[in-house]
């Protein structure tokens, strides 16, 4: 195993990246406050844009660092989570699983990829055990609304943290 490793999971399409744009064009002042409402948010969009500050702090400063983090798309993978559904939605739900869906284990061979990462993976974001391809990528996440996004939430992010519990911003 290398140094110290850190592994960011998250995504950058779908509901995550809908939401942060959502909260862009909102021009939502205090993302966690409108991400708090019940009718906007959705727990894994906090977390998505969460991982990515904490990500971007992990990987500096650059000459110095020790720690590798990396973003793992598993892909669509069979799990029991929908083991409780009835009907012909059931019968829906295996035939797409059938068809277009891995193993878990298929699925988890990128995550232990990136804990056995390396500098190569270091800030990468990994699909198929290999970094992605910018078409991957959303424009969103890397464009500068999105990391001024990124910034601005983790800011509002560490500074509630901090009046819960003064100085655990130094701990991250």
């Amino acid at each position: 195993m290398p140094p110290p490793t850190v592994l960011v999971t998250g995504a950058n399409t779908g509901l995550s990246l809908e939401a942060a744009q959502h909260m862009v064009r909102l021009g939502a002042e205090d993302i966690l406050q409108e991400l708090a409402r019940e009718d906007v948010a959705r727990m894994v969009d906090r977390q998505v844009v969460c991982l990515a500050g904490l990500a971007e702090r992990l990987t500096q400063p650059p000459n110095s660092r020790r720690i590798i983090s990396s973003t793992i798309n598993p892909g669509a993978v069979v799990t029991d989570i929908m083991r409780e559904s009835k009907g012909f939605f059931s019968v829906y739900v295996k035939a797409t699983q059938a068809i277009l869906m891995g193993t878990a284990e298929e699925g988890s061979r990128t995550l232990v990829h990136a804990a056995k990462g390396s500098r190569e993976t270091d800030g990468q974001y990994l699909c198929d055990c290999k970094p992605a391809g910018p078409e991957l990528i959303s424009p969103f996440v890397t464009s500068e609304e999105g990391v001024a996004t990124q910034r601005k939430l983790w800011k509002e992010l560490m500074d509630k943290l901090e009046r819960i519990q003064p100085s655990i911003a130094r701990n991250i």
